[in-house]
């Protein structure tokens, strides 16, 4: 009986030793693959990667639609959250979801943005396997290659050819210890080389030019009245429901919008409501900006191709979507970065001038920089017998000139919304251009851009040295020279 015992205690030696062994590998297995993200080669460290982790607030996934009409930069100047546009082309709703699963390996967003264009029979337009090349990109692990299983057989096998040596971090890059010269990031409490990561600076936004004459053919979309009824695809419904459900098992909330764009018959309407009904079910929310058009001055061929957002289209949709969040108070730990700070802020500021250079309703540009801008604003305004409308008027004292009345002569300059200067003889600034503003004109280095005498001026100078100056129609409302979007 002695023996058995004895042989038996040996076995469970063995045994416990063999399984401590077997968690001990997993367990530095796991850690050194964790340690080694943070090593990559410079062209797998861009983009999302190499933000800082658990840092992003908000994440927007979807289809082209979301990376042409979503400003991470604006939406920083207007919330101050940090935000990221992960999405890709004809991005489907499956690939969505294996999006989101990226997302949550290196950051817990509190909110998930999904814009739902490839939920409609539209997304047959682009439906190819592009949609699934693009997204693979944004991907590692698991989620890639679950994206390529996505592919014809053929396709899927000459991809994942190309991706099983960089499938896994640790064994893609054990061997680069030979040209390390510091091993600190692999203590518990070392960082990751951040030398080797490079932020993309449109933080995931597409940029598409505006127009500078207003085309002769706009308009607004309709909403149709005799809707089919639908069923939305099985494959769809089951990753909108997965998405829904990694959300609440991580305690993230999900907004869902849809943007304006042409082709939008019965059929495409009747899906999208299918989306929101679907999402009233599960009390989410979203923003349907496609019936939004007129409300927010949204024209087709101004603010889009028709088919994308332009940047003064997806300045109008950021701020609305800003607006909107902060309205309905969803909770954020935001944690600030300095160094994040000031890439989100030179976006931000860039975002604001390209807004700027092509939209000209003034009850739009305002609008959005009254909810919040970075820079110089200067304002000249001359005592005439037109006056200012209301509208106008609310807009440029939110700008930072609570002391502005609409009726007297006022010059004066804000900065980052606080007012520094105002007078009605004349100001002077030299910051960072030669600014003099008196009755003659709003002279920018000796230059006078007080163009056609106008009553109301306004320059905005951001911190990247962008010089943008909007002189105002008072009789129209519209920048000078411009026709009003709904003239006859």
């Amino acid at each position: 009986m002695k023996k058995f015992f004895k042989k038996l205690f040996i076995y469970l030696r063995i045994f416990i030793s063999i399984a401590l062994l077997c968690i001990i590998l997993v367990y530095s297995y796991n850690y050194l693959n964790k340690k080694f993200i943070g090593q990559l080669p410079k062209q797998a460290a861009t983009g999302f990667k190499a933000m800082p982790e658990n840092d992003m607030d908000v994440v927007v996934i979807g289809s082209s639609h979301a990376q042409y009409s979503f400003m991470p930069g604006l939406f920083y100047e207007e919330t101050g959250l940090y935000s990221y546009v992960m999405a890709s082309q004809c991005q489907p709703i499956p690939v969505s979801y294996q999006i989101l699963r990226e997302v949550l390996k290196t950051q817990n967003p509190r909110l998930i943005i999904l814009e739902i264009f490839t939920a409609t029979p539209l997304k047959s337009m682009c439906e190819a396997d592009s949609c699934y090349v693009a997204a693979q990109s944004l991907l590692t692990g698991d989620e890639k290659m679950e994206v390529l299983s996505y592919l014809p057989e053929d396709k899927a096998e000459e991809y994942i050819e190309k991706t099983e040596e960089t499938y896994n971090d640790f064994l893609t890059n054990h061997n680069m210890w030979k040209d390390l010269e510091d091993f600190s990031f692999l203590l518990p409490d070392g960082k990751e080389s951040e030398s080797e990561k490079i932020i993309d600076y449109s933080l995931g936004y597409v940029y598409q030019d505006g127009f500078y004459e207003i085309p002769t053919n706009y308009w607004h979309l309709k909403t149709h009245y005799d809707i089919p009824q639908v069923e939305l695809e099985a494959e769809d419904l089951e990753a909108l429901n997965n998405i829904y459900e990694l959300c609440q098992e991580n305690n993230i909330e999900l907004l869902l919008y849809k943007t304006p764009m042409d082709s939008i018959d019965a059929l495409n309407q009747a899906y999208r409501y299918e989306v929101w009904k679907w999402a009233d079910e599960r009390n989410i929310k979203y923003v349907d900006f496609v019936e939004m058009t007129k409300e927010l001055s949204y024209y087709m061929w101004i603010h889009s191709d028709s088919f994308h957002a332009n940047i003064s289209g997806a300045g109008i949709m950021t701020n609305y979507l800003a607006n909107y969040i902060k309205d309905n108070n969803y909770n954020f730990n935001h944690h600030s970065i300095e160094e994040i700070d000031d890439v989100y802020s030179a976006c931000g500021q860039d975002n604001a001038y390209g807004i700027l250079i092509f939209e000209h309703l003034p009850e739009t540009y305002l609008k959005i920089l009254s909810d919040g801008y970075e820079g110089y604003l200067y304002i000249k305004y001359q005592a005439n017998n037109i006056g200012l409308n209301g509208t106008l008027l609310s807009l440029i004292n939110k700008l930072g000139f609570k002391n502005f009345d609409g009726q007297n002569t006022y010059y004066a300059y804000a900065r980052n919304g606080e007012l520094v200067k105002a007078d009605n003889k004349e100001i002077i600034n030299n910051s960072n251009f030669e600014i003099k503003i008196n009755e003659e004109g709003l002279f920018i280095d000796n230059e006078n851009r007080n163009e056609n005498n106008a009553y109301l001026t306004i320059a905005y100078i951001n911190d990247n040295d962008q010089v943008i100056v909007k002189n105002i129609n008072l009789k129209t409302a519209f920048d000078m020279g411009m026709n009003n979007y709904d003239r006859d």
